[in-house]
């Protein structure tokens, strides 16, 4: 019974760190008034400017990414990009360094504000 207990303990524990987790991503896409948006940020064209609506943006089409909107003024965290089409993005504006993305392979960005710049999770 000791051995069941313990098991149990430990699901619950685990479970609390995966919820504390998905409540900080939450956190990090909120503005100091509330929720900016939903976490779901639709479907957004690639354009040399892009603007996530949400936490988890799905991005189509194939023209070259220069600039990520931040979503608002002292945002400072990771969003994430799903590509429906293989588009790049240049290192020519507020992105570190150039890259391509990989169809369904999730793309997270995370902003630095004081480099002013979102660092790609893969290139």
């Amino acid at each position: 019974m000791s051995y069941i207990r313990s098991n149990f303990f430990n699901l619950l524990t685990m479970l609390s760190g995966l919820f504390w987790a998905i409540g900080m991503a939450w956190e990090n896409f909120r503005s100091p008034a509330g929720p900016i948006h939903s976490c779901d940020g639709g479907l957004i064209a690639s354009a040399a400017t892009i603007a996530p609506q949400g936490y988890v943006s799905r991005v189509s089409g194939t023209t070259a990414v220069v600039d990520i909107t931040v979503p608002y003024t002292g945002f400072a965290g990771t969003i994430v990009l799903v590509p429906t089409g293989a588009f790049t993005w240049t290192a020519a504006g507020n992105i570190a360094v150039l890259g391509t993305a990989v169809v369904s392979r999730a793309l997270h960005m995370t902003y630095v504000p004081s480099a002013a710049k979102w660092y790609p999770s893969y290139v």
